[in-house]
C-alpha cells in the first residue's frame, strides 16, 4: 500500500513539474507563439494554441493566430516540396532527405513532408539500382578478361599476396555483377520482356556461368524464338491482308477507269508479282487496260490535233503522258503540238497588230 501511495506521490511531482515548466518556458502564449512561428516551429505553436482553454485571456486572440499559422504551413509546406523536386532532379539524395528530416521536426504531422521524403527514397534507391546495374552491364564486358588474366597470373606464381588479393576482388565484383543482373532478368521475365532478360541473362553467364543461369537462359532464348515467330506470323499476315485491300482497290479502280489511282496500286502490288498468282493475273489484267487506254487517249489526241483542235491534242496527250512518263513517241507529238500552238499564237498577235 505504501508502495502504491509513493508512485501515486511521484507521479503528481511529476505531472506539477511538467506543468510549472511548461508554464515557466510559455510565459505568455502570444508571444511564445510569435517566437515559434518566427523560427517555423509550428507544430510547437499550434500545441500551445491547443493547449489554452476558452477562459484564457488570451483564447481569442491565439485563435485568429492559428488560421494565420495555417496559411504559414502551406507555403512552408510548398516551398519544402520545390525544394525536394528540385534536389531530386540534380541527383542530390542526401541533402533531399536531410532536409526533409529538417522539416519533419518542425511539421511531425504533416502528410505531404512524410509523403515527400517517403517518395524521395523511392526514387533514391531507385537511381542506385539503375547505376549499379549499369555498372553491372560495364562489368560483364571486362570482369571476365580480367578475371582469366589474374587466374593466370596466380597459377604461374602462387603465393603472391597483391595478385591473389587482387583476384578474391575481381571474383567478389564478379559475384556481385552477376547478382544483380539475375535479379534484373528476374524482374524482365515476370514482365515478359524476353529480350531483355535473355540479354542480362547472357552477360550474367559470361560472369559465372552456372546451371541455374544457364536454365535461364536457354527458357528466354526459346521465348525469344517463340515471340520472333510470332511477330513473324503477324507481319506475313498483315502483309496478305495489305494485299487483298490493295487488290480489291486495284479492281474497282479499273471498273472506275480511275488509271492513275490504279497506276499508283499496281505499282505497290508488284511485290507480290512472283510469288502470288491470282497478283501476277490481276496485274496483267491491269497492264493491258492501261495500254489500252494509253493507245485510245494517242489516237484521240492525233484525231484532234489533224482535225486542228491543237489545244484537245496537247490535253489528250499529256493525260496519256501521265500513264506512261517514258513515252518518247507521245512526248514528241506533245512537243510538236505545244511549238505548232506557240508559232499560231505569233501569228496571230503579228496579224492583229495595227
Amino acid at each position: 500500500m505504501k508502495i502504491i501511495q509513493l508512485i501515486i506521490i511521484l507521479y503528481t511531482l511529476i505531472i506539477l513539474s511538467a506543468c510549472a515548466g511548461i508554464s515557466e518556458n510559455w510565459g505568455d502564449p502570444v508571444e511564445s507563439v510569435d517566437r515559434l512561428v518566427t523560427q517555423e516551429e509550428y507544430a510547437q505553436a499550434m500545441q500551445i494554441i491547443s493547449s489554452i482553454d476558452e477562459k484564457h485571456r488570451d483564447y481569442k486572440t491565439l485563435q485568429k493566430k492559428r488560421e494565420i499559422i495555417v496559411k504559414d504551413i502551406n507555403r512552408f509546406e510548398n516551398r519544402f516540396l520545390a525544394q525536394q523536386k528540385t534536389l531530386r532532379k540534380k541527383d542530390y539524395w542526401p541533402e533531399a532527405i536531410e532536409a526533409a528530416d529538417r522539416a519533419l521536426k518542425k511539421l511531425p504531422a504533416s502528410q505531404k513532408i512524410i509523403a515527400a521524403r517517403k517518395q524521395t527514397i523511392i526514387e533514391r534507391d531507385k537511381y542506385i539500382n539503375e547505376k549499379r546495374l549499369s555498372l553491372a552491364i560495364n562489368q560483364a564486358g571486362s570482369l571476365p578478361g580480367a578475371l582469366t588474366l589474374l587466374a593466370d597470373i596466380d597459377q604461374a606464381k602462387p603465393g603472391q599476396k597483391h595478385s591473389r588479393q587482387a583476384l578474391l576482388v575481381v571474383r567478389g565484383q564478379s559475384q556481385r555483377a552477376h547478382n544483380i543482373l539475375l535479379s534484373q532478368a528476374s524482374i524482365e521475365i515476370n514482365n515478359k520482356n524476353w529480350i531483355t532478360a535473355n540479354n542480362y541473362l547472357s552477360m550474367a553467364n559470361t560472369l559465372l556461368p552456372n546451371k541455374e543461369t544457364g536454365r535461364l537462359l536457354a527458357m528466354t532464348h526459346q521465348q525469344v524464338n517463340q515471340q520472333a515467330s510470332k511477330r513473324n506470323r503477324a507481319i506475313k499476315l498483315q502483309q496478305e491482308n495489305s494485299k487483298d485491300d490493295q487488290l480489291a482497290k486495284l479492281n474497282k479502280s479499273l471498273q472506275n477507269n480511275d488509271y492513275l489511282q490504279a497506276q499508283g496500286i499496281a505499282n505497290n502490288l508488284k511485290k507480290w508479282k512472283s510469288k502470288d498468282v491470282q497478283v501476277a493475273n490481276v496485274l496483267k489484267q491491269y497492264h493491258k487496260n492501261i495500254n489500252s487506254e494509253i493507245k485510245t487517249l494517242t489516237n484521240k489526241g492525233q484525231q484532234s490535233y489533224t482535225k486542228g483542235f491543237i489545244d484537245k491534242a496537247i490535253q489528250y496527250w499529256n493525260q496519256a503522258l501521265l500513264l506512261t512518263p517514258d513515252n518518247a513517241d507521245i512526248q514528241g507529238r506533245l512537243d510538236r503540238a505545244v511549238i505548232f500552238k506557240t508559232n499560231i499564237n505569233k501569228f496571230k498577235h503579228v496579224a492583229s497588230a495595227p
